[in-house]
Order: C-alpha cells, then structure tokens, then sequence
C-alpha cells in the first residue's frame, strides 16, 4: 500500500532554481524575503510546492515533492506529466496545495452522519421519521457530530399517533401524540448540521383540538384539556448542551398549508408545538446561518436560554441570513436568554398564511419578533441589525411583558406595518435602542420610566412613516394616520424624521411629553400635529395641499396654527419654499423665549485670584435686562468660574477668574455655550 502523503507546511519558503528539463529541482538561492527549502525542509519531508519560470510564465508545475538527502527536490505533479522546463531563472515555493483541502473536505464528510446511512430516502415522498431518529439517537450518544445533508434533498418528516388522551414522554393529555424529530439533549460537544441547501418538511398531521378518534373538536378558551393533537414539536431541537452548534444553509419548511386544523387550545389561538428551531437552555454558543424556517403552525425560531440566575454567562448565537417567515404564530420568539445577534434576517408575513380546510392560522401575538422573559429568566444584551419585520398580522415586533428585558439594539431595520388593524412596533419594555431604523406604520405603548430615564426608548437617526410607499402591498397600515401614538414623557427622539404622506388628520404625542432632539418634521400630505419638546436644529417642512396643525408658538408666530409643545432651540418653519427661523420657546405659552449661541475662548494664564479681561459674544434676541441662565465651558474647569451676562443688545459679555486658592491656570481653547431667557 502506497505511503500516505502528508505534507509539510511552512510559510515564505522560496529558491531561485536554474533546473532544465524533467529531473529533480535543485536549488538555488533563496528569494529576497523568503527563507530557503533548504533551511526549512529536513531529507525525506514532503511538501506541495509551485515552480514557475520567471521570463517564461508559461512553463509551470505543481506537485508533491520530496527533499531528497543531496539537496534536490524530487517531482511529482499533482496533474499530468512533469514540465520540461527549459532554460532560464525559475522560482520554486513551497506551497498549500489545493488538492489539500480537497482531500481534507471529503475526510469530513467521511465523518459525516447522512440520513440516507440510515434509510431516509430524501425524495420528498417516503416519510423519513424513522431514519431522522436513528440519525438523531446516534449523535447524542457521541455527545456531538456532524450531520450532512444532501443536495437538492426533500426529506419529508413528522408523525402522529391518535387513541385516548395519555402521557407519552414530555406529553401529556395528548390524544395526537406527535414522534420527536431532530431532538439533542446533553451533548457536550459541537453538534453541526450541514444543510447543503436541502430541504426538511414536515408531513401532513392533525393540529389542534381532536378527540381519539382523530375528528376535529372545539372548546371554550382558555382550554387547557386533553384533546391535544400536533404532528410534530420542534424540528430541530437543542436543549441543555453545552458546545459549539452550527446549522447552515437549510429549508425547514412546516407545511403549515397541508396541516387539518382542529379547535384552538391554550388561553388564545394555538398555543402548541410546530416550531423550526428551538434552542432551549442552550450554553455552548452558535452559528445559524443561511436558515429558511417557514409555514411552521407555531414558530420559525424559538430561543429559550439559560435562567437568570445564570445571568453572568454569555450565550452569544450568532444568526445570520435566514428567514423566518409565513409562520403561525411567530417569526422570532425569545423567551430568555443573553447574547442573540440576528444579521441581516427577515420574519415577514406571519400569521398569515392560509390552513387547508380552514381560515388563516393566527395564534397571538402573531407578530415577526416577540420579547418576552418567562420562567424567572431574562432577555439581554441583544442585537437585529439590516432585519426586516414586514407585514406580520398583529405587530412587527413586540416586547409588553417579562422582566428583564433590557439593552436590546435594533440598528438599520425595517418595520412595517401593511393594515390598520396592526402595529409597527410596541416597544413596552426597558432598554430597547432603535438606530437608523424605518418605522413604516404606527409606533405603540412605548415604555416610560420618569424615575430612571435611561431605561426609556431611545430612537437615534430613525424615520417615521405613514407613507404607502414603503409597503411592498401598496398599502402601509397606520391607526388614525399615527406614526407615534402618544408615547408620553421621557421618550427621546434624535436626529429622527416624521414623515406625513396620507390625507387626514393626525395628531401624536403629549404637548412637552417626548424630547425630539434635531428632528425634522415634514407633511407631504394630510394635516399632521407632532406634539413634543423640542430641542437642537428643527424643521418644518410642508408641500403641496398639505397642511402641518401645529408649530411650536402656533398662533404666537404662524396665523391658524396651535400650539405643539414647548420650544428649546430657535426652529425653522418652511412652506412653499420659503424657509423662515424662529425663535425659542421657554414653554407653550411663549411668555419667556430662549436665545442661545457659542463661541470659542481661550482663556489666558490666570494666577490665583486673578480675572481675565471682559470679552464679549454675539446673541441673536438677547436685550438689556434678560438673564443668562445657563453656561457651559466644555473643558475642564478645574476650580475656575466663568460668569456672563447680558451686557448690550444681542451681546452677552463674560469674564473668567481663578477660584481655586493656590495654582495657576492655562485652561486653553473650547467651546463657551450660553443660553438667555428674556425677561
């Protein structure tokens, strides 16, 4: 039996080479940069290497070569006949050779669970339950492994059993027993499931309410009896394990179309299994990627982590490009857990979908996204970034119970809302951030925490929309033609645009409840009023027929228009073009406006006890007898006072004194901001 050839890896190895014709390599010296063959390879190492002719391209070769004990390198090609080199300066490297990884991918997948190895057929027809079990059974009696799936593969799962209502392993009162499908339990080792762009789907099977005989019956909610039927639980299930879990680039598809939907059970709708991927208790960490969990009765997804009185561990999935979409109940649910990082997903459009024989499923929330800490446990340190959450039937994402649920950052995402009956989103726990976000729809129930401000939501750089045309159904569902309903005080809005493109009247938010801090608020249609505290650079802006209710001042400055709310910041107000500036509020009666401005200082070295010379800034709306009540030196002022105060007409004067008793000071230049209220 040939030797195996196992290759020797070394990087920057490279010699200049004079070798003519087909005999072994000898060598030259090394290349400038590089070390030499010689140096780095002992007599009988074997190794890939890439020889080349320097002024003639064409002659090329890459082989196995051996370091022979007189220096040379023996050749053998990895294709073909050997080169016969001809005159002139050749380099020859040691390499990786492709034909390396080659080899080393089919030893993987020699190692490699297939279901086929275990009687699935993957045609699409055959039931393959049995075989899913066996190939289940197998890894978590290793404690781990790899499942490899086949191309183009349909393989189709899930069974049921009906008689009298009965316990069978985790079920109980069940007259529908659904069989366990891909289930790991306790593997401490890394569990993969190479997907290869196959499919799983789940047969036909009764779900819901039936009676032993398997007819459909209907009970008052909440029932929580016997009478449960479900064709299968989760698809893939990994519970209490502690390595690594990579599920890449699969179909999981819940036939929810094919289900023969029975009574509803629970406290509301269908309350039961039909989930894509749960991960419950999971410690290991995670890579899913590349997923397309659908059409499930339940969920696409469901994340169930660890408990909070594990709460210092980070589980940290990773989910990347998959969907979770058309499902029954959920797209996403997280019910606990820390360190869920969802990039570039979707759950779109769930609970919608249509049950045969019947009308569509939609169990609540029915929403894409649903956070909600059960169980003792919590929901933390998460992040969707470039996620979409489009057209689900109750609300895009929602978080209104369980606690904690905190520090949860939505960067780049889309919702929207595509009927009136829905919700964009309703952010009614502590700690949600939205960044760079469009809220196409209405915004509800955002928390609010007077007593620990940090905790409310914080929308940085986002739009607000009740325009259709962000909707891929033409028809963007908004309640009352709100973008944000009411949302009280301590909500902050940043650098964030309301933006109004339909007729009708809508009016949002509490006068001086919510902060918009340089926000833009533009009416392209309908007669909106943004109610709020202002604060920073703030535009108006209305076009065409449109009409915008109200304005900071309303009537004080703009005829016909009431007021929305107190004023920090002088503000901009632009119809038909014309763009006009107006000045600061100090509340909605306009009794006491604001004046702000800055300028740099620099102030001089001041020995202790010593005052600078009296300098003077420009304040646009500041008089004789107005108060400077507040300044502000953004540097350090290390025991020195600034006082100013308002010395002429649109003039504030300033001086700065060295109180701290004993040194002296160079503060340097910074930015001295003041703010003038009239009296």
């Amino acid at each position: 039996m040939a030797e195996p050839f196992i290759p020797k890896f070394v990087d920057l190895v490279r010699n200049f080479t004079t070798t003519q014709g087909t005999g072994n390599f000898g060598l030259g010296a090394a290349v400038p940069g590089h070390s030499s063959l010689a140096g780095k390879v002992a007599p009988g190492d074997r190794f890939y290497y890439c020889a080349i002719g320097i002024d003639k391209p064409g002659e090329r070769e890459v082989g196995r070569g051996t370091m022979l004990a007189n220096g040379t390198v023996a050749r053998e090609p990895v294709s073909g006949a050997l080169t016969n080199f001809t005159g002139g300066i050749k380099t020859i490297a040691l390499v990786v050779g492709a034909e390396w990884f080659s080899e080393a991918a089919k030893a993987l997948r020699a190692e490699a669970l297939i279901p086929e190895r275990f009687g699935a057929k993957g045609d699409g027809l055959t039931n393959d339950t049995v075989a899913f079990q066996a190939l289940t059974a197998a890894v978590n009696a290793a404690g781990g492994g790899t499942i490899e799936l086949r191309p183009g593969a349909t393989y189709l799962v899930g069974r049921q059993t009906f008689g009298a209502a009965r316990t069978s392993g985790t079920f109980t009162s069940y007259t529908g027993v659904p069989e366990l499908l891909m289930e790991f339990v306790n593997c401490t080792k890394p569990i993969t499931i190479r997907g290869n762009g196959a499919r799983i789907r789940i047969a036909p099977g009764k779900y819901g309410t039936f009676d032993a005989s398997g007819t459909a019956t209907t009970n008052t909610l909440p029932y929580y009896g016997p009478q449960i039927a479900a064709h299968y639980r989760d698809v893939i299930r990994v519970e209490n394990c502690s390595g690594f879990v990579l599920i890449d680039r699969v179909e999981i598809d819940g036939a929810s179309n094919d289900a023969i939907l029975g009574g509803p059970w629970g406290d509301t709708g269908y309350q039961l299994g039909g989930v894509g991927i749960r991960l419950a208790n999971h410690r290991g960490g995670g890579l899913i990627r590349g997923v397309n969990s659908h059409h499930h009765t339940s969920d696409g997804m469901v994340i169930d982590g660890i408990a909070a009185s594990e709460a210092a561990t980070t589980d940290q999935i990773r989910v990347e490009s998959c969907n979770f979409d058309y499902n029954g109940r959920l797209g996403i649910a997280i019910v606990g857990g820390r360190g869920y990082h969802f990039h570039g997903c979707t759950s779109n459009w769930n609970a919608n979908q249509a049950i045969t024989g019947g009308a569509p499923l939609t169990s609540p929330p029915a929403s894409g996204l649903d956070l909600e800490a059960e169980g003792g446990k919590i929901i933390r340190d998460c992040s969707f970034t470039a996620c979409d959450f489009i057209g689900n039937l109750n609300t895009q994402m929602v978080a209104d119970s369980g606690t904690p649920v905190d520090r949860i950052d939505f960067l780049i995402c889309r919702f929207v809302q595509t009927s009136a009956n829905s919700y964009c989103v309703w952010p009614n726990r502590p700690g949600l951030r939205f960044e760079k976000c469009l809220f196409a729809g209405t915004v509800v129930s955002l928390w609010l925490n007077p007593l620990n401000p940090s905790e409310n939501p914080r929308f940085n750089q986002c739009l607000f929309s009740n325009s259709n045309e962000f909707s891929p159904t033409g028809v963007t569902g908004c309640v009352n033609n709100l973008v944000v309903d009411s949302p009280g005080v301590g909500a902050v809005f940043r650098r964030s645009t309301f933006d109004f493109n339909r007729p009708g009247v809508s009016a949002n938010f509490n006068m001086d409840g919510p902060r918009l801090e340089d926000c833009t608020i533009v009416a392209r249609d309908g007669y909106p009023a943004v109610n709020g505290r202002y604060a920073g650079k703030t535009e108006f802006i209305q076009t065409g027929s449109a009409s915008i209710q109200a304005l900071p001042g309303g009537e004080t400055f703009v005829a016909f228009k009431v007021d929305c709310g107190h004023s920090e910041w002088a503000w901009a107000f632009t119809t038909g073009g014309v763009r006009t500036v107006y000045p600061a509020t100090i509340d909605g009666t306009r009794e006491k406006p604001v004046y702000q401005a800055s300028a740099t200082y620099n102030p001089p070295s001041l020995a202790a006890g010593a005052k600078s010379v009296i300098q003077t800034m420009a304040v646009t709306g500041a008089a004789l007898g107005d108060k400077v009540t507040e300044l502000s030196f953004l540097i350090d002022l290390a025991g020195a006072r600034i006082h100013a105060w308002v010395s002429a007409a649109n003039t504030v004067s300033f001086y700065a004194v060295n109180d701290n008793g004993a040194n002296p000071l160079d503060l340097g230049a910074g930015t001295l901001r003041v703010r003038v209220v009239k009296a």
